[in-house]
This record gives C-alpha cells, sequence and structure tokens, in this order.
C-alpha cells in the first residue's frame, strides 16, 4: 500500500490518499498516531463512493471527492461529530445526493457524513 498526505492542520490531523495493490484509491484520516479509512465512516447505503480526502481544517471537517454508482463525481464534506449518527438524516441526504449532477457550491457541501469515534 502507498500512501500521500494532501492536507494537514494545526492540530497535527492529516488527510490523503492510499492506493492498494490493485491501485484502488482510499482516503484517510491519520489521528493520534492512527490510520482510519475514511470509506469506513460512511454509511453503507451512501449513493457515494469516497475517493480522495483533500484537506482537513482546523475543526476537523474534511473536504475531497467521491463518485457515484454511475461515474458522476462530486465533492463532498465530512464533518466530525461525537453524537451518534442519525441514520434517517444520513438517508435523506443520501437520497438528495443521487438528483445532483452539477457541481456548484451547494454540490460540494451536500453530504455531510456525520463521522463518530470521537473526531
Amino acid at each position: 500500500m502507498n500512501s500521500v498526505a494532501l492536507g494537514i492542520n494545526d492540530s497535527g490531523e492529516i488527510v490523503g490518499l492510499s492506493l492498494d495493490a490493485n491501485f484502488d484509491p482510499h482516503p484517510y484520516l491519520w489521528k493520534n498516531g492512527m490510520m482510519t479509512g475514511l470509506s469506513s465512516l460512511i454509511p453503507a447505503n451512501s449513493p457515494l463512493s469516497l475517493l480522495i480526502a483533500c484537506s482537513i481544517n482546523s475543526s476537523g471537517e474534511i473536504v475531497g471527492l467521491a463518485v457515484t454508482t454511475t461515474g458522476e463525481v462530486h465533492g463532498y464534506l465530512a464533518t466530525p461529530t461525537n453524537m451518534e449518527v442519525d441514520s434517517e438524516v444520513s438517508s435523506r441526504a443520501a437520497q438528495r445526493v443521487k438528483g445532483e449532477t452539477a457541481l456548484s457550491g451547494h454540490d460540494r457541501q451536500m453530504l455531510v457524513l456525520r463521522l463518530g469515534g470521537g473526531l
């Protein structure tokens, strides 16, 4: 596996991209000496597959690129939280994403991933 760091914040949290043996991309978060695959933190029924984590700010918000099953590329915003994931809210967000095609400012923020685990 090969990895590249693409963004770092003032807390030393790093985001980037790892490639497995088949060169499949896996966005990650490196925090407190541990690498976490971001794809493992999104709802299983999400219409998006995360490709890359581009940047992280001082609040721990991560932006990156994802792709739908039809190949449409979208931006995403992953927002950390310590609260339980509200599956109904996640489901509504996923439904909204399915109809989006343009990458406007709204689209960049169309998917709010609520990451648990004390991020």
